[in-house]
């Protein structure tokens, strides 16, 4: 469901990724009934509702098909990993498929999601300026940047983030949005695990 989680939380605000989330949370039945899944989407205002229910269709199909192909290879890199799940996911660039993996390896994920506010931080205030070639670079300098940062300090890239992000939410902890996970349902409908 963290997947999920990052495809709802693209150009919305966290109350609303929040909200989204606990609506199909509670009835899974969206796994097989994608026509729910859109009634669930626009019940939820996250807004984007085909582009979400497109994404989050077929990465619900293409994942119960073969869990593994959505782990990090032996042989890969984050980055590696990034990219490779980023171009299978309708709907999710870098910095979102970077926060999927975040909160799947939050100790390990070397992939950083740079959201608007850490591009930000880092100056880079209107990428679509650059051609798509140079906006890749440009992230990926961020990132690694971030990345070797926090290697510093001995943290974790995403828990650096987090942490800068909750300080950016007048937030001390990262519950005021992350307690949607204390209660998530894993399996799969008609799933007789």
């Amino acid at each position: 469901m963290r997947w999920v989680f990052a495809f709802l939380s693209v150009h919305t605000t966290w109350q609303a990724n929040i909200n989204a989330f606990n609506l199909l949370n509670n009835n899974q039945a969206w796994q097989t009934q994608f026509d729910l899944l859109e009634k669930l989407l626009i019940q939820s205002r996250v807004g984007l509702h085909s582009r979400r229910k497109k994404g989050i269709a077929q990465f619900t199909q293409d994942f119960w098909k073969n869990p593994e192909k959505w782990l990090k290879q032996p042989n890969e890199s984050w980055i590696e990993c990034r990219d490779r799940l980023a171009e299978k996911c309708h709907g999710l660039g870098l910095a979102k498929t970077a926060f999927a993996l975040e909160m799947c390896y939050p100790n390990t994920n070397e992939s950083v999601c740079l959201d608007t506010h850490m591009l930000q931080l880092y100056g880079f205030t209107d990428p679509k300026e650059q051609s798509k070639a140079a906006r890749y670079t440009n992230y990926i300098k961020m990132e690694q940047h971030w990345v070797e940062q926090c290697q510093l300090l001995n943290a974790p890239a995403y828990i650096a983030r987090a942490l800068f992000w909750d300080t950016k939410q007048n937030k001390e902890d990262s519950r005021y949005w992350s307690y949607v996970f204390e209660n998530t349902k894993t399996t799969k409908l008609g799933n007789t695990q």
